[in-house]
């Protein structure tokens, strides 16, 4: 790993450093330990992370009333219909069997799956997102869980996984737990900021998905394939976007 960026570098760029800085200026101020100094990136995969990362209780604080769901609620409709037309394109991989989304925030992904005809659940760490899905989809099972302490009854033929790989310290650990939720032969479907697309600025301070400590690891293509086969996961598909955003399904063999 090398140093790609430091913000000390990046004094002449004050419009980048303010875009940075202003969506989670009073959080970040109030806890040090959630402050990064520097962007690491690897030469051979890509993959990019801060420096130093969060502490696991300073990310706790932060996503416990995580202010991105304040408006949330008002795309239930739009978020419902894209997540049934997603699985739809995926019915050739999983037809039907069990669901899980991880990062379930309102709940939305799992009614749709429910919509679709799958045996939904929901995990989510932050309460507050969690009561309000229980509230609205009294039907479905949701649990206030992070993913290393969810231990279901059974793994699911397919994990949802959408926006949420971003956010995590550690993404082995994260991949690892995402690979346990499988059934051998299930399919994981994943999305995530694609910081080696095209269209990312050359100055990827300037680049939106750069916002700590709300994303703190980015990926491209190459690093994500390689995580997902250090924990057996083959990359099956990845669907063009014209955005810059990897959207991926892996499969779990079934040895």
């Amino acid at each position: 790993m090398r140093v790609r960026a430091a913000f000390d570098e990046y004094a002449k760029h004050p419009a980048c450093l303010q875009d940075v800085r202003r969506m989670h200026l009073s959080y970040v101020d109030a806890h040090p330990d959630a402050r990064f100094d520097a962007l690491f990136a690897c030469d051979t995969c890509g993959f990019h992370q801060v420096h130093p990362l969060p502490t696991p209780e300073s990310l706790s604080g932060f996503y416990q009333h995580y202010a991105g769901s304040a408006g949330y609620s008002r795309k239930e409709k739009k978020k419902i219909n894209r997540t049934r037309a997603r699985l739809k394109r995926l019915r050739r991989y999983v037809r039907t069997g069990s669901f899980l989304d991880v990062g379930a925030n309102m709940g939305f992904a799992v009614q749709a799956a429910h919509l679709e005809g799958y045996d939904a659940h929901g995990i989510e760490i932050d309460e507050g997102a969690v009561a309000q899905a229980r509230a609205r989809y009294e039907h479905l099972t949701f649990h206030a869980t992070m993913i290393e302490d969810y231990q279901p009854p059974a793994a699911y033929d397919l994990v949802h996984c959408a926006e949420v790989i971003e956010h995590v310290p550690d993404v082995h650990a994260f991949m690892h737990h995402l690979a346990r939720m499988l059934k051998p032969g299930g399919y994981l479907y994943l999305t995530t900021p694609d910081i080696g697309h095209v269209r990312v600025p050359r100055d990827i301070m300037r680049w939106g998905e750069i916002k700590p400590p709300e994303h703190i690891s980015w990926f491209t293509k190459q690093s994500l394939r390689l995580l997902l086969e250090a924990h057996g996961l083959q990359m099956t598909r990845v669907f063009f976007n014209l955005k810059p955003g990897l959207r991926v399904v892996a499969h779990k063999p079934a040895f």
